[in-house]
This record gives structure tokens, sequence and C-alpha cells, in this order.
């Protein structure tokens, strides 16, 4: 049902008239029942097909491609099971993979819950065993991982009911589905074998080390680079589904005369510790998955709505919004600026134009590497984290729709950071999408303007509580002065501006 998710967007695009309805097991209504593209989800139990202009079934639909191309009947690469559902039973090619998983801010609180004390930035979830036992690893050799990751500073969670004996792991009390939804969506890392953490993780994008046997890593996680695999495939050829002995019952726990015993070299049995370790040392190094590649910034309808030309310097929306941050502002020649989520750094090229000093930093790497501005002037940076310019005073800082790509967990600490780059009486602007008039609502409705990572939206009084924690109290002639603006009237922008207010 996870992997269905990724069915709906095409199918919306394809057929924009249609009432879309998911038929599922009672029990598993939960797991799809948010999503933006579903108008509805009911239950298989209470639901009468002879109601519906069109009957689609995908049940049993992915094993008997994915053997035939397995077994050399039908030709062409092995697709992922979302690609053979919607190319065989729907007849879609689908140019989308989201999953569009919201939650409500009653179960972001319950997942939060789950991890207590745990400190954001070192929480792994982890999925020790499976509901087929010749997936699960060697019980064993838990133990010492988890031991691993304490040494790194890391809090291993282990996410199974009934809960494992494990040591130096803490245990997750059984969750029902939202809630454990929730709670891996507050998990900085995954480590999980072939079972349905994986294919979650995978839809929230986060990092994560997949330890699997059978099925193949290429085809489960190829719309999801986050992903780090784990795998021993027959021969030492990771293209070949076939060579998988799992997959041919071959496993080497069954006995030789049902045949077993195949070269344990070839299962993932044999993986130790210290690799499981290293690979989760690999998922850490490239934490940061570049969701916001060049796709996102320039290629309409594949995450966002950007297109090439959103960020070319020819584009003078940019312009426009430099002068509006300079005169709202007040800003004088000389002025130190910081623009955050700056995509290529459009705003702080044209402050610096009008006689400013503009940095800019953006989570993208892509962007840093593709910008407008001097290489000293923009970085490649997570604002939780800190900001870039270390030593750097900043007389303003700014950003326009950036906030809410940050999670809530982490927002904390981006303004805090803010605020610490700012010069006592500095100012910090900022462009928030909220739902006013409800346009985030309508956004997240249609299939071609969706970007799943606007994750936190919140009302501006709760921005103005949220800066205020922070020393940062509203400006409010400032603040009416941004809303008025032509264009913030007429596109709905909720813009508000902020002083700092203690000492640095």
């Amino acid at each position: 049902m996870l992997c269905h998710r990724m069915l709906l967007q095409d199918l919306k695009l394809a057929a924009p008239r249609c009432r879309i309805t998911l038929a599922v097991l009672p029990q598993h209504v939960p797991l799809v029942v948010d999503h933006p593209f579903a108008d509805a989800a009911v239950s298989t139990e209470t639901t009468d097909p002879s109601q519906f202009d069109a009957v689609f079934d995908t049940t049993h639909t992915a094993a008997p491609v994915e053997y035939a191309i397995a077994t050399g009947k039908m030709a062409g690469p092995m697709p992922h099971r979302v690609d053979i559902w919607a190319e065989y039973v729907l007849g879609l090619r689908l140019a989308h993979h989201d999953g569009f998983i919201e939650f409500t801010p009653e179960e972001i609180a319950a997942g939060e819950k789950v991890w207590g004390n745990a400190p954001p930035g070192h929480r792994v979830a982890v999925a020790p065993y499976t509901a087929s036992k010749h997936k699960d690893w060697v019980d064993a050799m838990w133990p010492v991982v988890f031991t691993g990751l304490m040494d790194r500073q890391m809090f291993p969670f282990a996410f199974h009911s009934p809960q494992t004996t494990f040591r130096g792991c803490a245990n997750v009390p059984p969750l029902l589905l939202r809630e454990w939804m929730a709670a891996v969506s507050q998990a900085d890392y995954v480590i999980t074998l072939a079972t349905s953490m994986f294919h979650l993780a995978n839809l929230l994008h986060k990092p994560a080390l997949a330890i699997f046997g059978c099925e193949d890593l290429a085809t489960f996680g190829r719309w999801f680079p986050e992903m780090v695999p784990l795998q021993r495939r027959a021969g030492g050829d990771d293209r070949r589904w076939d060579g998988c002995p799992c997959w041919r019952n071959e496993c080497a726990k069954r006995p030789k005369e049902r045949g077993g015993g195949h070269d344990p070299s070839e299962c993932m049995q044999s993986f130790t510790a210290a690799e499981v370790l290293a690979g989760f040392d690999r998922v850490v190094e490239q934490r940061r998955p570049e969701y916001y590649g060049a796709d996102y910034f320039t290629v309409a309808g594949c995450k966002g709505w950007y297109d090439e030309s959103a960020f070319a310097l020819g584009n003078l929306f940019h312009k426009r919004r430099a002068a509006d941050i300079a005169n709202i502002l007040s800003l004088a020649r000389g002025s130190l600026v910081l623009d955050i989520g700056t995509a290529r750094g459009n705003v702080p090229y044209w402050l610096t134009e009008r006689g400013m000093v503009g940095y800019g930093c953006d989570l993208s790497e892509w962007c840093a590497t593709h910008s407008h501005l001097h290489p000293d002037r923009i970085r490649h940076a997570d604002i939780s984290e800190a900001i870039p310019f270390p030593g750097v005073v900043f007389d303003a800082v700014t950003s326009r729709e950036c906030m809410e790509h940050i999670p809530e967990r982490r927002i904390d600490a981006a303004l805090r950071n803010i605020a610490r780059s700012l010069q006592r009486g500095g100012l910090t602007m900022h462009w928030i999408a909220t739902d006013r008039g409800g346009k985030e609502g309508r956004k997240r409705r249609d299939p071609r303007n969706y970007d799943p990572s606007h994750v936190l939206i919140r009302e501006p009084a709760w921005w103005v509580e949220r800066f205020a924690r922070h020393g940062m109290r509203m400006d409010t002639d400032r603040t009416m002065a941004a809303m008025l603006l032509p264009e913030a009237v007429r596109c709905n922008w909720d813009t508000l501006v902020f002083r700092k207010m203690e000492a640095r």
C-alpha cells in the first residue's frame, strides 16, 4: 500500500475530472487516508465495485511480471512494482514517484513523543525483523551494531512488535499505523531489512541503510537516492535479479534436500556488523539528500513548478524582490544581507547590484555550484545546523518560501541560528507559505503544483510566536508594508518582518 501511493499523482493528471477511490483492506486504510490525490480511501469489505465506472485490481499483477523478467521469459530490466502496476494495469507510464505523506500536528506530536529524550540529528529507526524469516539478519549481530551506533553518538530505536530483547537499543512500544508513520518521520536515519519500514523511509526520503537478501535493491530503491544498499548477489552480479539464491528458494538455512546449501558468501547472513556500520557511515556521509537538485529547479512538474527560467538571471522577478527588501528594510549601501534558501542567489545578486553586500546559502548543493554569486558569497548548508559564514554579523537576513521546507523539529534550531547571525537591532524578513485563503490546500490537491517538500504549513500567528522565542519581535509597520505590496496582495503572500531585540 505504501508503494501504491506513488501511483496517484499521474493517475489524477491523466484523469483530472475523475473521482479516485482507493479500496484496501480495512486495516490498511490509515496507510493511504491522507493522500491528496485520493478522493477517498475505503475498505474493500464495505465497497461495492458495481458503483464505479472503472475498477482496476493491482493485487496480483507484480509477481507474474517480475517472475517473467527474472526467468528471461520477458525482456528488459526489472521495473519497480509501482511502475508494473501503472503500466500493466492502468496503462500509464509514471513521470512522478512521490508518496505525498502528510501528518496532522497531533500525529507529529505523537511521533515526536516516541523518541523521548533522543536529540534531533541523532535518531536511528531500526527495523530488525521482517515477516519472512529468510529475509532476517543474524540476531547476534544486532547488539554489536547498536553498540557501534552509540559509539557514534547515535540513538537506535527498534521498531518491532513484540518488543525485542536486544541490548543497547530502545524499544518502541506498539503503535497504530499512523503513529508508526509519524514516528519514523521524526527519525534522522533508518536501518531496515526488506520490510515496510524500507518503503516508508523511501517515501519520506529518509537517509536509509537497506540490508536485503532476495529482492533487488537496484529496483526497489530506484527512485530514492537517499537509500544506501547492502546486498550480496550470486556471482557478484548486482544486476541479476535471478542470481539471488533466495529468489530461487535456495536459502542456505534450508536443508539440502529442499534445495538449500548455496554458497554462504552469497547470503545476507554473511554480512558482518562491521559491514553494516560501514554502510551506516556512508548514509551519514550523504545525509542531505539532493532532493533539491537540478530537476527541482529546472524541470516544471518534476518536484514542483519551477522551470529552467525560474532562476535564470534574466528573470527580473528576483530583482523586484531585492528592491522590496532594500526598501522595506531601509538598507543602506554596504549593508551585509544573508538570503537563506537562496536557490541560485538571484536576490543577493541584485542586492549587491544596489550597493549592499549580498550573501546566500541553500540546502541544494546544485544551486551552490550553479550560483550567480561570487563563490565566497554562496554556501551549501543546512541552517538548522549552522549559518555557514562564521564571524560575519549580518544587518539583515531574508528568505522567500524557504521556512516551510524546514521540518518542525528543526525550526527552533534554524531560528536560533538566524538570531545569532544578526546584529542587535538587525532585521529579518521572510515570505512564508501559509494556507491563508486556502492557497496551500488548493496546491496540495493539484498534482501539477504539489510540492511535497512543503512540510511546515502554519499560520502567521504561529510564526510570530516562534520567532519571539528567539528574541525576534515582529516589526508591525514593516510587516504591514510588506503585506501590502501589490504582488503580495495579488498572490496572497504572507510576509513577516522581525527585529532582533536582545543583546548579541
